[in-house]
């Protein structure tokens, strides 16, 4: 598989809300990016920022 290629997957929204708290508190070297946001449903990173950051 390409790397590029996005594969979608159905989060309830129960699962959207804790892969975000996770993500948010785990304060490793990593960063939100614009693809983990937008694979989370989010119309890209300044909204992902604007709702839990």
């Amino acid at each position: 598989m390409d790397r590029a290629t996005l594969i979608h997957v159905e989060l309830s929204d129960a699962e959207r809300q804790m892969l975000i708290a996770a993500l948010l508190r785990w304060g490793g070297p990593a960063a939100p990016t614009e693809s983990p946001s937008t694979a989370m449903g989010f119309h890209g990173l300044p909204t992902f920022g604007q709702e839990f950051a």
